[in-house]
């Protein structure tokens, strides 16, 4: 289990402190959710009709 040292104002959690290793995890783990996120939102509009797909075809020629 990783150490967070929380620092307190006021009696309150203001400043989380964490191992650089835990930090690096949480990023990654939110940009691998917010790919996840834009692949739902970018198939939802493909579903709908609101978008339109090009031939990789007629991208590339």
């Amino acid at each position: 289990m990783s150490k967070v040292q929380l620092i307190l104002k006021e009696g309150q959690p203001e400043y989380a402190v964490l191992p650089y290793e835990l930090y690096t995890q949480l990023l990654e783990d939110a940009e691998m959710l917010q790919d996840i996120l834009d692949y739902r939102d970018a198939k939802a509009l493909i579903e709908s009709g609101d978008e339109e797909l090009i031939p990789a075809h007629v991208t590339f020629s």
